[in-house]
């Protein structure tokens, strides 16, 4: 049985290695550099042994697929005089920069073959609902997208449902020098940085803290101070955040966030997050329930898409595409 593991690509040449092979596909051919990073942290590792069957013919696909390592084949069964007979098209490996699932994107169709592990391997797989997602969102939310991803806590969310947050953010400027948020206040909402640097201190009380994770980094200093309790000082750059705890409804105080020169940071409440996807406890343990690719998350029908919506790519590439990956493929 194939595995779908939470494992996002951070090894510089196996992106460089999965990049090529979108690149190399007519459907990712025009991307540029920042949609293709949105894809590349989209896909998510599939473990697969031999004999393990990906694909199978008849059924319905919803994920593009790119190999990693190992060899597959691509089988179909064809009509002849004894019967039905399972055929071998082809094989797919990483040197030829294989990838397959493409029309599942597409098209809500039954597959025309099967795909099959003969060793065991690695496979990369795109979503449907977030190669959905990346095509109905406004090509100037990616950032805001990329950065949402970076969030531990929401990083298990589709991009459908990250584009409507996107959406629902705010933005608040501070000037240097200036409290973002002060001791006695707490924090709220969830704080992305989309430019500039804060110097956060907090209490020690807060490392053991298991959803404290933004403030445990590799810069955290121990602050001189003459009081009784310590205390721990870290800077956020940007492309940083914290507060996530905010958004699963815990309040803590005892921190104190300054700007160091002007600062621009995303913010989003838990007000703002719960009316858009429901509460993040709730998304968490559905998420526990199945690491596959069924949940209980707000899905779109699995329509064929209007790929007219990605404007970098030519209708008629990806028709004429289309229709060669039917004929050669047949998957």
């Amino acid at each position: 049985m194939i595995h779908f593991s939470a494992q996002v690509l951070r090894i510089p040449m196996l992106q460089a290695h999965i990049e090529r092979a979108l690149h190399e596909h007519f459907l990712f051919r025009k991307l540029t550099d920042t949609q293709c990073h949105v894809f590349l942290d989209c896909m998510q590792r599939v473990e697969v042994q031999p004999g393990d069957v990906v694909v199978k013919q008849g059924g319905e696909g919803d994920c593009f697929y790119v190999v990693g390592s190992g060899e597959f084949e691509v089988l179909a069964t064809q009509e002849e005089q004894n019967g039905e007979v399972p055929r071998v098209l082809q094989r797919y490996t990483a040197e030829k920069l294989s990838s397959f699932g493409e029309l599942a994107l597409m098209y809500n169709k039954p597959l025309q073959a099967s795909v099959r592990a003969v060793t065991s391997g690695t496979l990369w797989a795109l979503k449907r609902e977030d190669f959905r997602g990346i095509l109905m969102s406004e090509f100037s939310n990616l950032s805001s997208l990329k950065l949402l991803r970076s969030v531990y806590l929401l990083s298990r969310l589709t991009i459908l449902q990250l584009s409507h947050i996107a959406d629902s953010l705010s933005e608040v400027s501070i000037s240097d020098g200036q409290t973002i948020v002060d001791k006695n206040e707490g924090v709220f909402a969830l704080y992305i940085i989309q430019k500039g640097q804060l110097r956060i201190t907090f209490d020690t009380d807060l490392l053991m803290n298991p959803n404290v994770s933004s403030l445990k980094s590799d810069n955290l200093q121990e602050k001189d101070n003459s009081q009784s309790s310590p205390e721990f000082l870290v800077e956020k750059t940007e492309g940083s955040y914290f507060g996530e705890w905010a958004l699963i409804g815990e309040h803590i105080g005892s921190l104190r966030a300054v700007a160091m020169g002007d600062v621009v940071c995303a913010v989003l409440t838990k007000e703002k997050f719960d009316s858009v996807v429901g509460p993040l406890t709730k998304l968490s343990q559905d998420d526990h329930k199945s690491r596959g690719y069924s949940s209980d998350f707000p899905k779109e029908s699995a329509k064929s898409i209007d790929v007219s919506a990605f404007s970098k790519v030519q209708l008629s590439d990806l028709v004429r595409g289309a229709a060669f990956y039917v004929a050669k493929n047949l998957c």
